[in-house]
């Protein structure tokens, strides 16, 4: 039961990273994604 629950929180975690590579994946939000890291480092 502890391992049910335990990936019941790993698993969203999971596939809210694969949608983030995907994403990152995608050469236009490849550009906005070094334009907004540049912004934040200053």
């Amino acid at each position: 039961n502890e391992i049910f629950n335990s990936a019941k929180k790993i698993y969203p975690l999971r596939k809210a990273e694969v949608e983030k590579t995907k994403v990152l994946k995608t050469p236009e939000n490849l550009g906005k994604q070094v334009e907004s890291s540049n912004i934040s480092s200053g």
